[in-house]
């Protein structure tokens, strides 16, 4: 049921659409024709033309059907110019002021003289250029019968002088038409007043005008329901999106605390400084938040450092984080100076994470890291490390580069994984480089990765200085991605023994 009132009601609106398209349509046509070719000033042409034909005693019907449409036609009856003479005859001037004295009764008579006596000079002068020319109109041409068409108006207008005057603010339009006789010319006059040619404008715009009118109220009427309803939805809509702005502040203000927080684990440079010559550290996450993150521990004269790539980004992946930094710390505090096994260390936080995750049986996604510990010993310099699928790249003095990889398990998915440790020596001015998968990721528009490979190159190639090596391996990054977006959290970081 219903669905057959909204069908009525749309069929309604539509065929009310199409009719306010037909008056709109109507009524800028009509606007047009007014304005190419005013009405008024047609039918006075049309008076003038017929009135050189007509009888005598058909005058006074004709003069008065003229009056209705706001024509007001003094028609020419004999020889008002002479040629010879070279000026308009008395009667003419004596009818002149006759027709149209009436008019203007309320005005002065020095003014309404001075009126009449312009007029009849401007008609004088145009009267003898006429009588002049030899582009004159037979007045033969015209048939009764004929059609008055725009040819007809075409050949009148040779001989047609349209004088404009003001009174008083009141603009006047005479229409003078001027046709030649045997003995000197005729003289036709019709007068149509500016107020008539705008009373005829709003006559034949008012029909389409008040259809639109009442097309459009009655398409309001029919819709009032539906805006009243949208006004509803619209107070509802703003009052939600006015709710959601200000959860979405809540959001972002409690996202850049914890952002803040998670900043507050990742080390100084305190123990860095100790052990290394100079260090780069970059570390950005996809948004605010990361899961990746740093972490460091020195005895005296060993120092412990990783790198944690954790399960995801944004959010999820920052609370991992800080879970896996809480665990190191938590684990290497049990354990006394020079006795800390970095293999048992990495394998007791995989069975911390998988004993945490078997515990919770509503789990919706797996939590864990691949990540890096290393220990560098003070006095032999060398370098023991324990990893889960994080390699460790060693950049020589020669520029050669050595990677080293690691076990090829993820922490925190598989309990009683064994995770070994290697040892690598290093020698002065070596460049150790760590960093997590999100640069080899990274993709461009051409949906191809930058790839570790493409790192290691970018560091054989590069300067045996932290800052500046870190630095060619970003710039390298930025115009192989262009204008695509930061795929993952990325962290990249050297040391220089």
């Amino acid at each position: 049921m219903k669905l057959i009132i909204n069908t009525i009601g749309n069929f309604k609106n539509l065929i009310i659409l199409l009719a306010i398209l037909i008056e709109i349509g109507w009524l800028g046509l009509t606007i047009k024709n007014n304005l190419d070719s005013n009405t008024v000033q047609t039918e006075a042409i049309s008076v003038l033309a017929k009135s050189t034909i007509l009888e005598s005693k058909d005058l006074p019907v004709f003069k008065k059907d003229a009056a209705t449409k706001n024509i007001y036609f003094w028609p020419g009856s004999g020889n008002f110019f002479s040629v010879e003479k070279n000026h308009i005859s008395s009667r003419f001037d004596n009818y002149l002021l006759d027709e149209y004295g009436e008019e203007y009764s309320n005005l002065p008579v020095q003014e309404f003289e001075h009126l009449i006596k312009n007029v009849l000079k401007q008609i004088e002068s145009a009267a003898k250029f006429v009588s002049q020319t030899n582009s004159k109109i037979p007045k033969d041409i015209f048939d009764l019968d004929r059609k008055f068409d725009n040819t007809i108006y075409t050949e009148l207008s040779k001989n047609l002088f349209i004088l404009r005057y003001d009174w008083m603010g009141y603009s006047k339009n005479l229409y003078t038409l001027i046709l030649p006789e045997r003995d000197g010319v005729s003289i036709y006059i019709a007068s149509v007043s500016d107020a008539a040619e705008k009373v005829n404008f709003v006559k034949s715009i008012i029909t389409p005008l008040l259809l639109l009118v009442i097309s459009s109220l009655l398409l309001i009427l029919l819709n009032y329901k539906n805006y009243l309803i949208k006004g509803q939805l619209e107070s509802v809509i703003d009052q939600r999106t006015k709710d959601l702005l200000e959860a979405k502040k809540t959001i972002d203000d409690s996202v850049k605390y914890a952002s803040s927080i998670q900043q507050s684990l990742l080390p100084t440079g305190e123990n860095h400084e100790k052990f290394f010559k100079n260090y780069f550290i970059f570390w950005q996450p996809k948004d605010r938040l990361g899961g990746d993150i740093y972490w460091n521990f020195s005895d005296g004269n060993n120092f412990y450092f990783a790198i944690i790539d954790c399960t995801g980004h944004g959010i999820p992946g920052s609370l991992v984080s800080m879970i896996t930094v809480t665990m190191f710390n938590s684990i290497i505090n049990q354990r006394t100076k020079e006795s800390i096994d970095l293999s048992k260390v990495l394998a007791e936080i995989n069975n911390n994470f998988v004993n945490t995750q078997k515990n919770n049986k509503d789990k919706l996604s797996n939590e864990g890291f691949d990540g890096l510990i290393f220990k560098l010993n003070e006095n032999n310099k060398s370098l023991s490390f324990v990893s889960a699928k994080t390699p460790l790249f060693i950049k020589r003095q020669n520029g050669k580069v050595d990677e080293y990889t690691g076990t090829r398990k993820t922490v925190g998915y598989k309990k009683d994984v064994v995770f070994h440790e290697k040892t690598v020596d290093l020698f002065q001015n070596d460049i150790i480089v760590l960093t997590t998968d999100g640069i080899f990721d990274q993709n461009n528009s051409a949906n191809k990765i930058y790839s570790k490979k493409r790192m290691i190159s970018i560091i054989e190639k590069g300067e045996l200085n932290t800052n500046i090596l870190v630095q060619q391996i970003l710039s390298d990054l930025e115009n192989f991605k262009g204008q695509m977006a930061q795929r993952d959290d990325i962290t990249i970081i050297a040391f220089q023994v």
